[in-house]
């Protein structure tokens, strides 16, 4: 190959490197802080539904973001289908419900009834893992590891009016 068209493919490999490099876009982080109303500045977990909501959890109470704005969940003493521990844990969902772990307990939120539902397992809960829609992997607070088994029926049974959970669920340590 000639001088020529050897200079010639490096003149083009070179200046199709500098076109790729000035494309790519610049990343800038954008935060998201008390100020923009987040309930609490230290997080302790983060779940990202399938509707593209942002549930954070803090020290303070669950927080759903949606792109523009939060919407607050913490304790409401009056109110027994609200969270009854504000330090969350973990966060793990479906498409029609959300798993909270808190220093206290397990809830389920429900979406489409704006409720949360206690387990009432009488300990905290350090993590959930997901290994279906319906399986959950539980850690305590004190090291156990529990199998959480959702009925399919579980969240049809829940409505308005029903503030415990039924029993169709199964938890095997």
């Amino acid at each position: 190959m000639a001088l020529k068209n050897k200079i010639l493919l490096l003149f083009i490999f070179i200046s199709s490197c500098s076109i790729l490099v000035s494309a790519q876009k610049k990343i800038t982080p954008d935060w998201l802080t008390i100020e923009d109303g987040l309930s609490q500045g230290f997080i302790s977990a983060l779940h990202l539904d399938e509707d593209g909501f942002l549930w954070i959890g803090t020290k303070a109470g669950l927080d759903r973001f949606d792109g523009r704005e939060f919407k607050h969940f913490s304790n409401n003493p009056v109110d027994k289908t609200s969270l009854q521990n504000d330090q969350i844990r973990s966060i793990k969902g479906s498409k029609d419900f959300i798993l909270v772990a808190t220093e206290g307990d397990l809830y389920l939120y429900h979406i489409k009834y704006n409720k949360f539902y206690a387990f009432n397992l009488g300990y905290g809960i350090g993590e959930i893992f997901k290994e279906s829609e319906l399986i959950y992997w539980l850690v305590s607070v004190n090291g156990n590891f529990y199998k959480l088994n959702l009925s399919d029926t579980l969240t049809d049974s829940l409505n308005e009016k029903h503030n415990k959970l039924s029993s169709n669920f199964t938890l095997t340590k």
